[in-house]
């Protein structure tokens, strides 16, 4: 590697690093934190989903335990 591409290269790093930052604060912080949010609503939206099947299971296991004799429930 020549000297001049090995200076261009070490000034494009050296530039790189310094315009990242400034480009993820001025363009991108504001879109991730949006989407931070928005993954956050939808996790929030598939425990909600997913409760009323948590209930049923919980019934379940309840009701087993009051009703089945614990010898015809040996698959648990």
């Amino acid at each position: 590697m020549d000297p001049d591409n090995q200076l261009l290269t070490t000034t494009t790093l050296e530039t790189t690093k310094e315009i990242i930052p400034e480009v993820y604060k001025d363009g991108l912080q504001l879109t991730v934190k949006e989407l931070g949010k928005d993954l956050h609503t939808i996790s929030r939206l598939v425990t909600i989903a997913l409760t009323p099947i948590s209930a049923m299971v919980w019934s379940y296991d309840k009701i087993k335990e009051h009703f089945i004799p614990s010898q015809f429930v040996s698959y648990y």
